[in-house]
């Protein structure tokens, strides 16, 4: 890993968990979603879903230029409401709410790393869709 100065590789873990689970247009690993698909009443999904079983391959890979982290069990248990509200404060940062000078320097690296973390997902995003257009896309036979 690459040295960070402030952020722990606890806070890493919860900020990227956190991030995939916000950004992730399948909702695959929230926790609310995933439960009340299965059952109105939760009790006991979370065991019949083996939500904190540990998998021997990765549930989810995350690799970017700070950090190379595989999740071997369900990220919605690495959920995180602090790291969430860095999220969106992240978000305002990026509108130009706040000023880098006004910032601790703690902030700024979690938003560094925020910008990774979106970076990545935006580059995966754009590659999952040009390979299922290319999988869409049939050549044409000239006679």
């Amino acid at each position: 890993m690459e040295a960070l100065n402030t952020v722990t590789d606890d806070e890493y873990v919860l900020l990227s968990a956190t991030f995939e689970i916000l950004y992730d247009e399948t909702q695959s690993f929230n926790c609310y979603k995933c439960i009340n698909e299965l059952c109105k009443n939760g009790d006991g999904i979370r065991k019949a879903r083996a939500c904190e079983e540990i998998r021997d391959v990765p549930v989810l890979p995350i690799r970017n230029n700070i950090a190379n982290i595989e999740f071997f069990t369900c990220p919605g248990n690495f959920y995180d409401k602090y790291a969430e509200w860095l999220i969106f404060q992240f978000q305002d940062y990026k509108k130009g709410m706040m000023r880098t000078n006004d910032l601790p320097a703690k902030i700024v690296e979690i938003f560094r790393l925020l910008y990774s973390l979106e970076s990545n997902h935006y580059n995966e995003k754009a590659k999952r869709a040009k390979d299922q257009q290319g999988r869409t896309s049939s050549p044409t036979k000239s006679r």
